[in-house]
């Protein structure tokens, strides 16, 4: 699994940000211009909170940037044309563009929800002045390419000019600070949102234009600067707007809200294919099997759950032998677009049938991988959403072995567990129904008047 290495080795760096780094980094240069002036919409930051927020980067000599220039080094022999295309692609997005190719334009649509729109683009003028402020501020990070041999920066504004200093990673800050509030707009796709801004961070890795340890200081300065936008009237009243004005396209328009299904069929017999996840003494139980996987794992465990979270399905595919090298048809993207879609849909239903806590909500001493989301536990939505689309695909092709998959799959609903965010049960129920899912999908009319198309992608059967 080449995608679960790298991002092993990212996080390892990453990891050291809470473990401590030298403070014998470079000074800043005398040559740094001060910040723009900017008149902040929602948040400021000074220099002295920074200072205070965010440790020095790694000193050039410690063994934190020795495992940085690994990281971005393996980054760099495990490029792919597709993923270069996504970072490249990622790195023009705005805000709003962003929020439009995450959520889908019938969801989120700029032309429509203006203040929403307004409120991104302020928030990140905002943001773009602390970091402006940051890289004044602390000291001055050389990019990858500048210092560590053999980094060829893939993405066209790194190659061109004189890029800002690395740490911390300005476009990795925007992101999860982007997601953040789209999730209190939006808030049943908050774990898609948070997935979505982790992969694109990564990609900066991957690019060449970050080390880990930059996405680990950008994520530790975002998670300072919403508690600072938390409290915030302004920003309050800006992001009440932005709501009330969501639910008036939701009341005038309903299919925003409620997208129909593309490939599954009503009804779906979700009550008998998700029964009741456990009760009492059986959830006691599975709650100390939670406790148990936490207390037990070491830190290589807790990196592999991170990667296994980090984990983009296509990568998984073509590992499988479900997709062929290269890039993808736009007939499979659609495919996959869809059969997500619709187990967004399924996986809304069944969590309002049965909204079950979090682990962490029942427990919050649990230490989890992550910060635990805001939607329920049951079913587990990696899983599922995983087994549907790579179930699908593995009706499509000749050479993929299927030993190999379940045990993959076995593997990633393990990681929710180790990780702390879900209970054995949540991700069991999930590949269970998983194989009916797909079956309906590769029944449904919509699948087979796609078929063709497909088949001219992949090696069918």
């Amino acid at each position: 699994m080449r995608r679960r290495s790298l991002a092993s080795l990212a996080i390892c760096a990453g990891l050291a940000l809470t473990s401590g780094w030298s403070s014998a980094a470079p000074a800043p240069p005398a040559s740094t211009p001060p910040p723009a002036p900017h008149v902040a919409a929602f948040v400021t930051v000074t220099p002295d909170e920074l200072r205070a927020w965010l440790p020095p980067p790694p000193a050039p000599d410690s063994l934190t940037a020795d495992a940085d220039r690994i990281a971005v080094l393996a980054a760099q022999a495990g490029r792919s044309a597709e993923l270069e295309r996504r970072a490249e692609e990622d790195a023009a997005r705005g805000p709003v563009e962003w929020a439009t190719w995450v959520l889908g334009p019938r969801s989120f649509d700029a032309e429509r929800q203006p203040k929403a729109a307004t409120l991104l683009r302020r928030l990140h003028d905002d943001l773009r002045a602390i970091v402006r402020t940051a890289n004044a501020t602390l000291p001055s990070r050389p990019r990858p390419p500048a210092v560590v041999p053999g980094v060829r920066p893939s993405l066209a504004s790194e190659r061109a000019g004189s890029p800002p200093p690395a740490y911390p990673s300005a476009r990795a800050f925007a992101l999860d600070v982007w997601s953040r509030t789209l999730a209190e707009l939006y808030p049943t796709e908050r774990e898609r949102l948070r997935t979505a801004a982790a992969d694109a961070a990564w990609l900066r890795v991957v690019g060449g234009a970050h080390y880990p340890t930059d996405l680990a200081g950008s994520e530790r300065l975002a998670e300072r600067v919403w508690a600072r936008l938390a409290a915030d009237p302004g920003f309050a009243s800006a992001l009440a707007e932005a709501r009330a004005e969501r639910a008036g396209l939701s009341a005038r328009a309903p299919s925003v809200a409620a997208p129909a299904l593309r490939y599954l069929t009503e009804p779906l017999p979700l009550d008998a294919w998700f029964p009741p996840p456990p009760q009492g003494a059986a959830a006691t139980l599975e709650l100390d099997t939670v406790r148990d996987a936490i207390g037990t794992r070491s830190e290589a465990d807790l990196r592999w759950a991170r990667a296994m979270d980090a984990t983009d399905v296509r990568e998984v595919a073509r590992g499988l032998g479900l997709l062929p090298a290269g890039p993808i048809a736009p007939a499979v993207e659609a495919l996959l677009a869809g059969v997500r879609s619709d187990v967004d849909l399924v996986l809304q239903r069944v969590r309002a049938s049965h909204p079950r806590p979090r682990p962490a909500v029942v427990d919050p001493t649990l230490a989890t991988a992550w910060p635990t989301p805001a939607t329920p536990s049951y079913p587990s939505a990696k899983p599922l959403s995983f087994a549907v689309q790579l179930r699908v695909l593995a009706t499509l092709r000749l050479t993929h072995d299927a030993a190999r998959l379940d045990a993959w799959l076995a593997a990633l609903a393990h990681s929710r567990t180790v990780a702390g965010v879900h209970y054995p049960s949540d991700s069991a129920a999930a590949l269970a129904a998983a194989p009916r899912l797909a079956q309906l999908v590769v029944s449904s009319a919509a699948f087979a008047q796609e078929r063709a198309a497909l088949c001219r992608a992949l090696e069918c059967r």
